[in-house]
């Protein structure tokens, strides 16, 4: 596994002196654990977990012309073997060359809670989870989306809600280009970037 050097050396983003700092949760939003029965992170068979459709074109974008400037992190939660699995996946599919996000911006909690924490700490103003509860604690963040297929109940009114990636995007090229006042931005479409998923 490789990551360019540049990305390594970047600051740490904090809201008062760095620009958009994207915060990402893994499972069912770049890791599609719904695809197929029994093949998940949490299985035996996780080396065959496919990325969500779109999810690493996106990312990639993103973390290099797509408005955060290399401040794109993973947090997940997850027990230390599955943080391994984990690791091991985002490694052996090539995640880190291919998005230029290097390993050092994926971070691990082991409650759902303690994701606030970590986000604030570093300097997170976009945040996309499947959970509303954990979007909740991230009152800090500009613009918090709930990723998920399904429509829920009640959606609250600081939270956007997509259903893929493509959608995703859409949404952040509007957000990221009202911020800055231009029309700039980059929307991906519907192929995950990398052939067979994993």
């Amino acid at each position: 596994m490789t990551a360019r050097a540049s990305c390594h050396q970047r600051r740490r983003p904090t809201r008062d002196s760095a620009g958009p700092a994207l915060g990402v949760d893994i499972g069912k939003v770049i890791a599609d654990e719904d695809a197929v029965e029994g093949i998940s992170l949490l299985t035996e068979y996780w080396e065959l977990t496919p990325f969500t459709a779109g999810a690493v074109e996106a990312l990639s974008q993103l973390n290099t012309d797509g408005g955060f400037a290399g401040q794109v992190h993973l947090i997940s939660k997850a027990g230390p073997k599955v943080q391994q699995r984990t690791r091991d996946w985002l490694q052996l599919s090539g995640f880190h060359d291919t998005t230029q996000i290097p390993a050092d911006r994926l971070h691990f909690v082991r409650d759902h809670h303690e994701k606030a924490p970590v986000a604030r700490r570093l300097g997170v103003t976009h945040f996309v989870d499947d959970r509303i509860a954990v979007l909740t604690h991230m009152d800090f963040a500009r613009v918090r989306f709930l990723f998920s297929l399904r429509t829920p109940p009640q959606i609250p009114e600081w939270a956007t809600h997509v259903r893929t990636w493509s959608e995703l995007m859409r949404h952040l090229t509007e957000v990221l280009s009202v911020s800055r006042g231009d029309d700039g931005g980059v929307v991906a479409g519907d192929d995950g970037g990398l052939p067979g998923g994993v």
